[in-house]
């Protein structure tokens, strides 16, 4: 994830930006998984724009953003979350944490992650999880133009696995999949479109 966080803390500004401008249409989902006072934890925040819907929403919100630049940013614009924003990447240790989660969100991130640490970042969000526990993450499907790496542009590493990888990899570590919505670019990428996965831990 290194190569990842050096892009962002590079255009921290740039991506800032372009996160928090985003018109993601995720309101009906996150009412339809999360209860109100849930503790919930939204693993790659970048912007902050989620967490700050989260809370309005009457969630428990906190937050991890590996990216100083992006995190510093996300802390400027909701000085509140200071204390509920931390510096850690996937996979990290349940150590890292004092406290159990109601829910995980995954918001554009867990395709970032490259295959040999893939397991190891399921089994992380798994060990941060109450019983019954839910995550909800999004991935995009579609032609993104990629190098023979498989980054973009601006050297960020883009897994090409289809939705069914993912779903099969959570089931083997004890989710099960309760539904999945399918949804429009919020950039108008015409090539792209998203799926976003709803799970729970059933072990």
């Amino acid at each position: 994830m290194k190569d990842i966080i050096d892009v962002y803390d590079n255009k921290a500004e740039d991506f800032f930006e372009k996160f928090i401008s985003c018109d993601v249409k995720t309101d009906n989902i996150f009412k339809e998984v999360f209860e109100k006072n849930e503790k919930v934890i939204d693993i790659g925040a970048g912007s902050g724009r989620d967490m700050h819907r989260l809370k309005e929403l009457g969630i428990d919100i906190y937050g991890t953003e590996p990216s100083k630049g992006l995190r510093d940013l996300l802390i400027e614009r909701f000085p509140d979350f200071e204390k509920k924003i931390f510096p850690y990447a996937l996979p990290f240790e349940k150590s890292q944490f004092d406290l159990f989660f109601d829910g995980v969100l995954l918001s554009a991130v867990i395709f970032h992650i490259k295959e040999e640490e893939l397991e190891d970042a399921i089994i992380s969000i798994k060990s941060i999880l109450k019983k019954k526990g839910k995550v909800v993450l999004s991935i995009s499907e579609g032609e993104r133009c990629l190098d023979e790496q498989s980054k973009d542009k601006y050297g960020r590493y883009f897994s090409k696995f289809s939705a069914d990888k993912y779903i099969r990899l959570f089931q083997k570590n004890g989710f099960s999949l309760k539904k999945i919505w399918n949804q429009i670019d919020s950039m108008g990428r015409k090539d792209i479109n998203w799926k976003v996965l709803f799970l729970s831990l059933e072990e």
